[in-house]
């Protein structure tokens, strides 16, 4: 009795099998770069917002490309009758303290009674804020006569005890510089709160080789 010949087993495509799974790998890798390559990050400071994105070019630089776009400024209306402003007499001369009190109401602000600052020499006149809620006004004021905003009322060393401004949240601290010139109206009606920041655009900046 003959044995017919048994054919061999069918080899195995180790080449082809070799190939899918170095196409598979070098899918996610190449997602991985792509991932890595473009990214965006947005920054905002005070009136403007930064944005810069970066991009993985095929002879392996990185360029990044940031454009800094600006912000309108915004403005608040403000209604002076609803805020209390009081003037301190901090130059030594009688009677200046109540005149530009007298001034300051015909601006439309409430006032309380003119007081005494800590000290008499005073050389720079100065409007303050007691709290945020004032700040638009006390802005606003100071656009209109002239005389520089100094921020929040100091706490460290106030130019009067807090228990002297009575219900005022604005203060006027009348200084040498003015002490006798009447407040001038320049005719401001709104306060600005935020100023406008220069666009600017930098492009292709290689960042890494």
């Amino acid at each position: 009795m003959s044995r017919r010949p048994v054919a061999p087993p069918p080899k195995q495509r180790s080449g082809t099998v070799r190939t899918v799974v170095l196409v598979a790998i070098g899918a996610v890798l190449a997602g991985l770069i792509i991932g890595r390559g473009l990214s965006n990050r947005t920054t905002s400071t005070g009136g403007s917002t930064t944005t810069k994105t970066t991009v993985a070019k095929p002879n392996g630089k990185t360029t990044t490309t940031a454009q800094q776009a600006t912000t309108a400024p915004t403005t608040i209306a403000v209604s002076l009758g609803s805020f209390t402003a009081i003037v301190l007499n901090g130059n030594g001369i009688p009677g200046t303290a109540a005149a530009r009190t007298t001034e300051l109401g015909g601006l439309g602000v409430k006032v309380e009674k003119a007081t005494d600052a800590v000290r008499k020499d005073f050389t720079a006149s100065q409007f303050y804020a007691l709290d945020p809620a004032s700040e638009p006004a006390a802005r606003l004021l100071a656009a209109r006569t002239g005389i520089a905003y100094a921020g929040g009322y100091p706490t460290a060393t106030p130019p009067a005890a807090v228990d002297k401004l009575g219900k005022a949240t604005i203060v006027l601290l009348l200084a040498k510089d003015v002490a006798n010139q009447a407040l001038a109206d320049k005719g401001a009606s709104a306060a600005t709160t935020a100023a406008p920041a220069a666009a600017t655009t930098a492009t292709a900046t290689t960042v890494k080789k």
